[in-house]
């Protein structure tokens, strides 16, 4: 109050001084040709967008869009606050208008100061000290001087936009509004527009909730605006790659760039618009995050940096892309993307070169230089060669009921889910890339996972061929009714029997089945499925205490195997006992209910050790080594020490789980494939995670030794301690097997080290020697490839490294495009259904 007092007087001193001369071009630009870009307060020359807040009225209509719409040449300063030309506060500001705005803030300031706790808006309580400003010499807390009109309520969050200079703190003393959903999902907003769909922005994480995200989602809202339970949709997200941690802020500073920074004050992303005269940030009721400028106009969007969703109104421009991420929790993107190009829309898999597994393209010719777009409106997916004017071979969608949006899957399939308020929950309604799409996908290429056996057209007519007798077509048609009700009635009879077969099974039959667990049991001991450890593979994991041993316990969603087959799977994994391979304790098989315990691994997957999504020390060259070798072992045993050889065919960190003491073990046996001691080659459809996959999957003709090739990814992965696939990373950089082909092209292996070990630097003999055992086992011919026997013996000392390794690592054949491998078009990319804990 004392700078504000200040700065009166010196208003005062300064409107005496000048009475002759009533043109206060800082204030009121009503008499210039252009508005003016700078005013004066106290003497003081000051340009709008560093001391001047974006005014935000309180009708919601205002706040929708608040970049949109009105121009004008005449700005009012109202303490901080840049008022919108329909204010209650017409013309240039008066010595009276100054005093009465100061005698309504005196009143506001007394009437808050017993509740200073909206800190949604305010970082007062965090601590990071909430910046500070000067009007007339004077400082001032930004969240007591330019507060949004109206200030957020603890009972209900409805306000869509934010001022220069406002900080959040990712943690639940900061943000009053956080909601924590049923299975552990936390959502932090800081900003929240309710339409008819709500949007809002802010904080979210999964469980366990030791990973946060920065990003826009889909919520359900009730009438006084609260977020309440539901089933919450991530639609953008700024930090996929470079997760928080607890207390982790994000600034709009006085600057005009959005800043994302972790806990310890790192720098995770920032939206670059510095300097580009930034006036607020909003939400808007389409989902689009949005900094506009003091003219309505878009400064930064979150549109034009899509993550893996899209919602009604938004466009993919070309050169954009939608990257899938690894599951519904996991926004880690996988190597399967949708991107635009001039003629339309294209889905890949990353890899040198990009391969193509489907295709939209456009009928008609482009012209002019338009930039192509796909636009996902209400009631179709459409390209845009030319403005306004949609191309012919559109997709149609399934009108909007409530809410929409798109997502590309971890399947590679790109699915469209509306939000079903009688069940609360969002349905699958529509996947885009189908091979069959009617009419509009009469020009799409996509892999098919079946033959579709057509009726021949001939056939089709002498089956319909109309009789010259009336009453004989209405007797035949009625036959062919009654047919049809027989033979489905004789088919729902039939499955009622199996399924009644199914559960009358004896058990007995499996001779060596594990421990069989009721389902009420499972579910006690679990607490409800309460504590979620993870999720992967049609399932999520739980964590639980049969006596006085932990477990985990997944619990297996849309598996399609009968109970037959589902227990002879079960029986040949708890057939499975070694060291290295996590344990399968018991079962479960109730009606629908399909459940797996397993032993509990205290330190979790690989991938959190190796990414550093953790809080602890690098791990040293002697854990690393010991690692490898332990998965060598589970593998060899896999392939080499069971009555059947048995292919993982999905090795990667994150089905590596380690114990108290980093003894690793291989886990996630869902993609298993068993192969004969006679057969060499065995034909599958295509499974797996994109990056770990070898290149002989693209002819379906598989061995154990593609296990081998994932085996070197992950192996390189340990020594360099980053992910396979960085996007965020420069192209050239992105993948990891194509830059380590580089650096030994050049002779360069040492800098695949990684920087964050000084044990590993240490070691740089040792670790190089370790990464030509990588090259032997990424070699494009499986055939040449080490089998895991051999790997144990060069790890144990027992054998060296061919000589001539490099030279056949660095002339391997380049793998095809599937566009231009006709053999590739049976497979497509495919998800687990039995799988072990993640």
């Amino acid at each position: 109050m004392r700078g504000l007092r200040r700065t009166l007087r010196r208003r005062v001193c300064w409107q005496h001084h000048h009475a002759g001369t009533r043109r206060h071009r800082s204030f009121d630009s009503a008499h210039s040709n252009a508005p003016r870009s700078t005013y004066t307060i106290g003497g003081a020359r000051a340009r709008h967008h560093r001391i001047a807040r974006p005014y935000s009225p309180p009708s919601h209509r205002s706040m929708e869009a608040p970049w949109t719409g009105r121009d004008s040449s005449t700005h009012i300063v109202r303490l901080g606050a840049l008022s919108a030309p329909d204010d209650d506060v017409p013309g240039p500001p008066t010595m009276r208008g100054l005093r009465r705005t100061l005698r309504r803030r005196v009143r506001r300031q007394r009437h808050c100061a017993g509740t200073r706790q909206h800190t949604s808006f305010d970082s007062a309580h965090s601590s990071v000290p909430p910046p500070t400003y000067t009007i007339g010499g004077a400082k001032a807390r930004h969240s007591h001087i330019a507060r949004p009109y109206p200030p957020p309520s603890r009972q209900g969050l409805d306000y869509p936009t934010a001022n220069l200079s406002t900080q959040w703190v990712n943690s639940d003393a900061s943000l009053l509004h956080n909601v924590r959903y049923v299975g552990g999902f936390v959502l932090r907003p800081i900003l929240l527009c309710s339409q008819s769909t709500s949007f809002a922005t802010g904080f979210f994480c999964a469980p366990p909730c030791d990973m946060f995200y920065f990003g826009v989602f889909i919520v359900q809202t009730d009438a006084s605006n609260n977020i309440v339970e539901g089933n919450p949709q991530v639609v953008w997200s700024a930090n996929r790659a470079h997760p928080l941690r607890e207390n982790a802020t994000v600034e709009l500073t006085l600057d005009g760039e959005l800043v994302l920074c972790d806990a310890d004050g790192s720098l995770v992303w920032s939206t670059g618009s510095s300097g580009r005269m930034v006036a607020g940030m909003v939400i808007t009721n389409i989902g689009n995050l949005v900094l506009f400028d003091l003219m309505k106009a878009t400064i930064w969007q979150s549109f034009d940096h899509p993550t893996d969703a899209l919602v009604p109104g938004q466009s993919l421009v070309d050169g954009m892309r939608l990257t899938a991420s690894t599951s519904d929790t996991n926004w880690t993107e996988t190597q399967l993307y949708v991107t635009v190009h001039p003629d339309g829309l294209y889905a890949c898999i990353a890899s040198a070169p990009p391969q193509l597994y489907y295709a939209m393209r456009s009928n008609e010719e482009k012209t002019g230089n338009y930039t192509t777009k796909v636009t996902f409106m209400n009631g179709s997916l459409s390209i845009f060669l030319e403005p306004k004017n949609p191309d012919s071979n559109s997709i149609s969608l399934p009108t909007p009921n409530t809410g929409q949006h798109m997502r590309l899957m971890s399947d590679g399939h790109l699915r469209m889910y509306e939000w079903h308020i009688a069940e609360d929950m969002w349905h699958d309604v529509y996947d885009v890339m189908q091979p069959d799409n009617g009419p509009s996908a009469s020009d799409s290429t996509i892999t098919r996972l079946k033959t579709k056996v057509q009726l021949s057209p001939s056939n089709s007519a002498a089956a319909s061929a109309p009789s010259a007798n009336n009453s004989k077509v209405i007797l035949g048609t009625i036959i062919i009714i009654v047919l049809l009700a027989i033979a489905v009635t004789l088919y729902l009879e039939r499955r009622r029997a199996y399924a009644k077969k199914d559960e009358e099974l004896n058990f007995g039959q499996f001779a060596r089945m594990p421990t069989r667990f009721p389902f009420q049991k499972l579910r006690e001991c679990t607490e409800g499925f309460n504590k979620k450890l993870g999720e992967g593979g049609f399932g999520s994991v739980y964590e639980g205490k049969l006596g006085e041993e932990r477990v985990a316990v997944k619990r297996l969603e849309g598996a399609r195997q009968g109970m037959k087959e589902f227990l002879a799977e079960v029986e040949t994994i708890g057939s499975i006992e070694h060291i290295n391979l996590v344990r399968l304790i018991g079962f479960c098989a109730e009606k629908s209910q399909r459940l797996l315990v397993y032993e509990y691994m205290p330190r979790g997957s690989l991938d959190r050790w190796i990414h550093y999504r953790h809080n602890n020390a690098p791990l040293d060259w002697c854990t690393r080594c010991r690692i490898i070798l332990d998965i060598a072992k589970g593998m060899c045993y896999l392939h080499e020490g069971c009555r059947r050889k048995i292919a993982h065919l999905d090795i990667k960190p994150q089905n590596i789980l380690l114990d108290e003491n980093f003894n690793a073990k291989v886990a996630d046996f869902g993609l298993s494939k068993l192969i004969d001691r006679d057969q060499s080659k065995v034909m599958t459809m295509m499974r797996g995670t994109p990056g770990y996959m070898a290149p002989e999957w693209l002819t379906s003709q598989i061995t154990e030794k593609v296990d081998v090739y994932s085996f070197g990814v992950v192996v390189m992965e340990l020594i360099s301690g980053r992910k396979n696939i960085d996007n965020s990373l420069p192209e050239e950089s992105s993948h990891l097997i194509n830059l380590f082909r580089g650096k030994a092209r050049d002779n360069q292996l040492s800098d695949l080290i990684d920087k964050h070990s000084q044990d590993m630097l240490s070691h740089q003999e040792q670790v190089i020697e370790m990464m030509k055992l990588g090259m032997w086992c990424l070699l494009n011919d499986g055939g040449q490839r080490p089998s895991m026997s051999t790997v144990i013996k060069v790890l144990e000392g027992g054998m060296s490294i061919e000589t001539t390794i490099l030279h056949r690592f660095l002339n391997t054949n380049t793998v095809l495009p599937l566009e231009d491998n006709p053999t590739a078009y049976s497979v497509q990319p495919q998800a687990s259904v039995l799988s072990g804990p993640r």
